[in-house]
């Protein structure tokens, strides 16, 4: 079978993105595991939530894998057992992706939820975008699963399944909504980072842990695009692996983002740590009676993590900030109702 090297070269791509981020996946998830459970000594529905999304985003990248193996082994030899091998564990890697996203937007929006638990209209917002991706997603998942539509239909396929056109609205709303829960959050957890008083090198790590949230969901954007995009016979082979290269982009990007945004901890002890050797190294040139204070010195400077930290590096600052404002807020109104009492009391008195 005479084929165009795009097509093999698009199947290579594909094993190579699905190994990478299975690897960054496994990493990311188990140092999130140690932080949560050894370092902050906690364990609640974002951390569950992000289990499921591990089980099903590790799944997704084997059959990635395995599926790429079959649709090679067709294309090498026309063998049409592998094409419908191929063709069911592409159905169920349709069905898991929506599956991974709703996970991933449950295990943030319980994140946000903790830090924002002060505020209405952020909490409005998560729980907007949380319940509005979660019930589409279970409508997708019956779609890709039970229905005979497809994510993208092949052109001699098309008109023979009447789900398609439903199941299009379906996929649009989702897309949509999975897009732009992705930059809400990621606005939302930026904005809170930097009203913070923090140092600048604890912003900016943690402005970059999450500004990963986005890569998310540009890949969405380019993939929703080539979705949308008529497509031939002669090119849909070729289309479908880009599809299938970004889809794994969008979720492996959006998974190890999560992960790595409760790896705070390691980070501000890491950078403590690494001021404290370099002002012992300093001090280190001084005299004997420095010299003598030095174990003090690091036992000073030796990092040690507050288990009561709550939320890797935005809940316990951000949330001290916000509710120093509200106690400010708290206080002024007091005292102004006890000044206008004050008031309305002196004519009594005359």
């Amino acid at each position: 079978m005479l084929l165009p090297t795009s097509i093999f070269s698009g199947l290579d791509g594909v094993e190579i993105i699905a190994s990478v981020f299975l690897a960054l996946i496994i990493l990311s998830f188990i140092l999130r595991l140690y932080v949560r459970l050894n370092v902050l000594r906690q364990f609640d529905v974002a951390d569950w939530a992000m289990v499921f999304t591990f089980i099903v985003m590790t799944s997704q990248c084997v059959v990635s894998i395995v599926s790429g193996r079959f649709a090679r082994n067709y294309f090498a030899t026309g063998d049409i057992a592998s094409a419908l091998v191929n063709r069911k564990m592409t159905k169920a890697s349709n069905g898991m992706y929506c599956l991974i996203l709703a996970g991933l937007k449950v295990s943030l929006g319980a994140f946000f939820l903790k830090i924002f638990s002060h505020k209405k209209m952020q909490k409005v917002i998560i729980y907007l975008v949380v319940g509005l991706t979660g019930a589409c997603a279970i409508v997708y998942f019956c779609f890709a699963i039970v229905t005979c539509a497809q994510l993208k239909t092949p052109p001699i396929e098309r008109g023979r399944c009447e789900w398609q056109d439903a199941y299009n609205i379906v996929f649009y709303i989702f897309s949509v909504l999975n897009i732009a829960g992705d930059f809400i959050f990621t606005t939302m957890g930026i904005a809170a980072l930097w009203m913070a008083k923090l140092p600048v090198y604890t912003k900016v790590p943690a402005c970059i842990l999450l500004s990963m949230g986005c890569m998310s969901a540009i890949a969405a954007i380019i993939r929703f695009i080539l979705l949308l995009q008529p497509s031939e016979q002669r090119t849909f082979t070729e289309q479908s692996l880009a599809v299938g290269q970004w889809t794994l982009v969008e979720q492996g990007s959006g998974v190890v983002a999560a992960n790595l945004l409760m790896l705070r901890p390691l980070l501000s002890a890491f950078l403590k740590k690494l001021r404290g050797v370099t002002s012992l190294g300093n001090r280190s040139n001084g005299t004997k009676q420095s010299v003598a204070r030095l174990p003090a010195l690091h036992s000073a400077t030796k990092p040690q993590v507050d288990h009561t930290d709550g939320e890797a590096y935005l809940l316990k600052d951000i949330t001290r900030e916000m509710t120093f404002r509200i106690d400010e807020e708290k206080r002024s109104t007091r005292e102004t109702w006890s000044h206008s009492s004050i008031q309305s009391m002196r004519p009594q008195r005359m």
